[in-house]
């Protein structure tokens, strides 16, 4: 499993905005083993608890208008 965590890791985009938690791809395909040790136990974890942390449950929407009325629901 942690060889799939490792080629999903390979397969992430570079230069692409990071989400609410700052993390962007680069950080994790630089850095290192230590990292993606961390994360696949942190994943173990989720899996065998069948729980996500709570902090997870969130996130930033922010619409992306197109040109004219953004009160418009077709916008």
């Amino acid at each position: 499993m942690f060889e799939e965590m490792e080629e999903a890791i390979k397969k992430l985009k570079n230069n692409k905005a990071p989400g609410a938690d700052g993390i962007t791809a680069a950080l994790f395909k630089q850095g290192g083993t230590e990292l993606k040790k961390g994360m696949f136990q942190l994943i173990l974890r989720i899996w065998v608890d069948e729980e996500l942390p709570h902090d997870w449950n969130f996130g930033i929407i922010c619409p992306i208008l197109k040109e004219g009325d953004p009160m418009a629901y077709s916008n």
